[in-house]
């Protein structure tokens, strides 16, 4: 097991320097495919925010190979983790039909969470940290309810973050009821 993720890291390594050697954009997306499959958010975050230029050209069809990707993960727990890196990083590149679908599942995995008593807790950064990213594509009604939620299942661990995504957050889409329990806070 060992030798087999050592070499998982070394695919890792070879295909970066490929890509600084080509700025390949297939190559580009395998390096992403690889770093989103093994949930390395800041190895993630360091490519992205370098080569921006690549980014750019991503487009849907790429979106839907990572997608079918992270959706060989057996393991759920790391799958919605992994969807939850695509989402953060590259959201807004989805097209209409894939973040509806996407954001669908992962906001229901939000709330199985958030009501869990068995849930793994720091599994709450990366549902705050996709929904506080993509909330100008989400529907600001759902995400007041997940913020409800937090608060009502005193996850207290997490009240900065869900600070952050109050303050982004479009009141007016809000139905009242939740706006009032929002700002008791």
């Amino acid at each position: 097991l060992t030798h087999v993720l050592a070499i998982r890291d070394n695919y890792a390594d070879i295909l970066f320097t490929l890509y600084i050697d080509s700025y390949d954009l297939k190559v580009f997306v395998e390096l992403i495919r690889i770093y989103i499959l093994m949930q390395d958010r800041k190895k993630i975050k360091s490519i992205v925010d370098k080569y921006k230029q690549s980014v750019c050209a991503i487009t849907y069809i790429e979106i839907d190979d990572l997608i079918k990707s992270i959706n060989t993960i057996q393991n759920e727990n790391k799958r919605l983790i992994s969807l939850g890196l695509l989402l953060e990083f590259f959201g807004y590149y989805f097209s209409d039909e894939q973040f509806a679908a996407q954001i669908e599942y992962y906001l229901q995995y939000a709330f199985t969470w958030c009501t869990d008593d068995k849930k793994i807790i720091n599994n709450g950064y990366y549902i705050l940290e996709t929904i506080k990213v993509n909330l100008r594509r989400i529907d600001n009604q759902k995400v007041a309810e997940i913020i409800v939620c937090f608060l009502d299942n005193n996850i207290r661990r997490y009240y900065r973050e869900v600070m952050d995504v109050v303050y982004y957050l479009d009141f007016s889409a809000v139905y009242k009821d939740y706006q009032m329990k929002i700002k008791i806070i």
